[in-house]
């Protein structure tokens, strides 16, 4: 994992896990793998995904079809 990614997983309800690309900080914003939905931003800017959804994106980048901007 690149030292930029700060990855933390917390136990509770179930497993959920944040990511975040700036390790420095607590400001911004984050991706939260909670159950069946996927949460990435912070506050009111933040878009939610169900697990299904971001699964085709991750697949979309694994198989090189989304790529850098």
């Amino acid at each position: 994992m690149p030292p930029s990614v700060r990855t933390s997983k917390r136990k509770g309800r179930g497993d959920m896990e944040r990511h975040t690309l700036c390790p420095g900080c607590t400001f911004c914003p984050e991706i939260v793998i909670d159950g069946e939905i996927v949460r990435i931003g912070e506050d009111a800017n933040t878009v939610v995904l169900k697990k299904d959804e971001w699964n085709v994106i991750v697949e979309l980048i694994q198989s090189g079809q989304l790529g850098r901007v």
